[in-house]
């Protein structure tokens, strides 16, 4: 192996050089590590907020099937308060219907007793004009079925 030797001026110079080199490596290598803290305080913001918006994602979703569960019940529960109401209804008018049979019943009686003719004339045509009146009742409800 040789052993050069240089004049000092020039070992200076390549020491300033290096040393150069050396500082801008340094401020490379500080600067890359400031941009990486950055990058890993950027990171951990964003997996903190992924996170909570994850939890509030699952909170979300279970409200969700919650709200879905209870509407469901709710539907149920109105189908059955329709249903109770319906049969209600058809209760209230067989009744109705059987209590104006009644009562024509009895005035038919109460005429043919009393044999009250105008009342008998007005029986039959109100007998005549319900009969009408339902027959049309009846026309107009299947033309509006069709309709639709």
């Amino acid at each position: 192996m040789y052993i050069v030797y240089l004049p000092l001026s020039i070992c200076y110079y390549y020491a300033l050089a290096i040393k150069a080199i050396l500082e801008q490596f340094n401020s490379k290598t500080h600067t890359l590590v400031l941009e990486l803290e950055d990058v890993r305080e950027h990171d951990r913001r964003v997996t903190e907020e992924a996170e909570i918006a994850q939890r509030d994602l699952h909170q979300a979703l279970t409200e969700s099937q919650k709200n879905a569960s209870l509407l469901t019940e709710y539907h149920e529960l109105y189908d059955l308060q329709r249903k109770r109401l319906e049969k209600q209804i058809n209760l209230i008018a067989s009744e109705k219907e059987l209590w104006r049979g009644a009562a024509h019943t009895i005035a038919l009686k109460v005429i043919v007793e009393h044999k009250l003719a105008t009342s008998k004339r007005l029986s039959l045509a109100e007998q005549t004009w319900y009969t009408l009146a339902s027959h049309f009742s009846i026309y107009l409800m299947d033309k509006d079925t069709i309709e639709l």
